[in-house]
């Protein structure tokens, strides 16, 4: 799977405007997923919290200083969105590669 090369793919295919009942929030997430700038603000990345909420942190901002919600409503939504967009496998596997490469899971570091 080339990432590079879907990239573009999938940002024309998640592009907010192509979803009415897109948040802005899930447009963020989407520019930042694949590197475009679809909102201002843009998110960096996301960071899950040991006991499973999500903060946001923005361009330019130090830390992850949003709250966004719960981990399994971030996945749901992100997997109702890839199925509404009629993604192949392989675009599907990409977008969540990219996701996964943006998320920092403080949920999944274990204390020495």
């Amino acid at each position: 799977m080339d990432l590079q090369a879907l990239r573009p793919i999938l940002a024309k295919k998640l592009k907010p405007t192509r979803f009415t009942e897109m948040s802005p929030t899930m447009g963020a997430i989407v520019g930042m997923v694949v590197e475009e700038k679809f909102t201002d603000p843009e998110i960096q990345s996301l960071h899950i919290t040991a006991d499973g909420h999500v903060l946001i942190e923005q361009v330019g901002d130090v830390g992850a200083n949003q709250y966004l919600g719960f981990r399994k409503d971030l996945y749901r939504n992100w997997n109702n969105l890839l199925e509404a967009a009629d993604l192949t496998d392989e675009e599907k596997d990409a977008a969540n590669e990219l996701l996964r490469r943006k998320v920092f899971r403080w949920d999944q570091i274990k204390a020495n």
